[in-house]
């Protein structure tokens, strides 16, 4: 009896859904970066915190009321955030991004170190807490992994040294002994290197500018300058800072100068590595590659191959292989990098992303596109996740996938076009509107809007992705919401979407209905909210 009744319901709801069907408009439809972003509570209930945001629909129904939709481009099978939580005090959290808003305390930061797996998160709190009962040593490594710390926790580190620094300063009457001052260069200077890697590129400048200020009216002759190593490292990263800032003439200036100060000493292949990235951005990409291959050969013998530093600079050296046309050496290169770094630092260290960012490239030059893409897309996914949406790693990972999509037979147009926008709008804020990537950008986008492609005709490659819509607003009445739905899913399927995400209150009529899966609960708008999802 109870299986026919639901029979019964059921077939009363497919009915109604096809009468409303033909009742439900699209009536409006704005690309992402025209549309306010939903929440990013909602997006992290969802599960959609790192997908790519395509358009937003609006829909009205005869009478009934109306529908928005998102809709995204999606990793299958992303990893749960929920269910991460502090090593240190084993309370829960939420992995968010570096840029990401935080007023409740609970954010874990993610890849401070060599931890990975269920040690791999800290709260920022917990971790200062443990840095300042082990004395606020220089140079921290984690007691577990023994790995430095670096991304966000180092920066957090760093800060904490520095302030600790200055108020010991402060509280000083006798002269600063020399002991005590290197400490203080070298805390100073570890916080500007932090502040570049976290891409406060005005704010990392002006720290190492003040440092270099005031070593310098303490010693003014050229030959004391050169044999202060505070001096020359502060020089040669600032030059780091005016290569991310587009200043290309000022950082190879710095580089070169830095470069000679430190020949014959353990610090040259550290100032040649970055004079050959400076020379690299600066298009001379020869000369580069042929500075990458003395580090590159002197670094494997003196410190093998599986040192960061090694892997660091066989990722700089393969991407000019690529841009040389050499795309076999760097092909070689690239694969060989990236399967040492995945086995030693992690699928989410940095390098290991470079190397995939890096091979992506390469693979795309040879026409490669479907395991291009796969590679593109992990990487983009992992830096979403690690580092966030506005590092500029993550915006270069964004608006080279794009550019591959717009060069593969096979890619989505309109992600393209989303993806370009989205970096043309992170560049601008993070580098500023004249910025030379920003401006490339920019006109990409102008030049793909005005020629849109045809849709490809080959079937498109399972790569990974799929096409979700979230469900932002359902302003229907409760007895109505089932044959809305209903129409709502056959529009989404016409569009080509896979699965449609419905955040639902606890006591919401449509619970009731069949779902394929229930992905996450949340207190959200002062109740609990329960992320249904329907393949359609």
């Amino acid at each position: 009896m109870r299986g026919d009744k639901e029979l019964a319901t059921a077939a009363q709801h497919a009915h109604n859904a096809a009468v409303m069907a033909s009742e439900l408009k699209l009536v409006e439809e704005l690309e992402a970066a025209a549309a306010p972003p939903p929440t990013g509570a909602l997006l992290e209930l969802a599960g959609l915190r790192t997908a790519t945001r395509l358009k937003r629909l609006t829909y009205e129904c005869a009478g009934e009321g109306r529908v928005i939709v998102s809709e995204y481009v999606a990793l299958k099978n992303q990893r749960n955030d929920a269910a991460d939580v502090c090593r240190i005090c084993h309370g829960p959290g939420t992995v968010r991004p570096a840029d990401a808003d935080d007023e409740t305390g609970e954010r874990l930061l993610r890849d401070t170190c060599l931890c990975r797996g269920s040690i791999g998160c800290v709260h920022e709190e917990c971790l200062v807490r443990w840095y300042e009962t082990a004395g606020l040593p220089p140079e921290p490594r984690c007691p577990t992994c023994r790995g430095q710390f670096r991304n966000e926790g180092g920066l957090v580190l760093s800060r904490r040294l520095v302030a600790f620094r200055r108020s010991q300063a402060a509280k000083r009457t006798t002269p600063e002994t020399p002991t005590d001052l290197a400490r203080r260069r070298h805390a100073e200077i570890t916080q500007a290197t932090a502040l570049w890697r976290r891409c406060d590129y005005k704010g990392a400048k002006k720290a190492f500018e003040a440092a270099l200020s005031e070593i310098r009216r303490a010693h003014d002759d050229e030959a004391t300058l050169r044999g202060n190593i505070y001096y020359v490292t502060a020089t040669l990263n600032l030059a780091l800072v005016e290569l991310a800032m587009g200043h290309l003439e000022a950082a190879e200036r710095g580089a070169r100068w830095a470069q000679e100060a430190l020949s014959g000493s353990d610090q040259e292949l550290r100032a040649t590595h970055n004079l050959a990235l400076i020379l690299d951005e600066r298009g001379l990409v020869a000369e580069a590659a042929a500075l990458y291959e003395d580090v590159h050969s002197t670094r494997r013998d003196q410190l093998g191959a599986a040192h960061p530093d090694s892997l660091r600079t066989a990722c700089n050296l393969g991407r000019c292989y690529n841009r040389l046309g050499d795309t076999d050496a760097a092909v070689t290169l690239l694969t060989e990098t990236r399967s040492v770094a995945l086995a030693t630092l992690g699928d989410a260290d940095e390098l290991t992303l470079a190397a995939s960012h890096n091979l992506s490239e390469t693979r795309a030059a040879r026409g490669e596109y479907a395991e291009a893409r796969q590679l593109a897309l992990a990487s983009l996914d992992a830096r979403r996740r690690v580092c966030g949406e506005q590092h500029i790693h993550t915006l270069r990972s964004t608006l080279d996938l794009a550019r591959l999509l717009r060069a593969d037979p096979n890619g989505a147009d309109d992600e393209a076009i989303q993806l370009c926008a989205q970096a043309a709008t992170g560049l601008a804020k993070l580098l500023g509107r004249d910025h030379t990537q920003t401006v490339r950008a920019r006109n990409l986008l102008v030049q793909w809007r005005g020629t849109p492609r045809e849709a490809p005709v080959a079937p498109q490659m399972d790569d990974g992705r799929e096409r979700v819509a979230l469900l932002e607003t359902l302003d229907v009445a409760g007895e109505r919401k089932h044959a809305v739905l209903g129409a709502l899913v056959a529009a989404l399927r016409e569009r080509g979407v896979a699965a449609l995400v419905v955040p639902l209150a606890r006591d919401d009529v449509l619970r009731d209905r069949k779902w394929d899966a229930v992905i996450g609960v949340a207190d959200l708008d002062g109740g609990m909210r329960f992320a249904h999802r329907l393949d359609i």
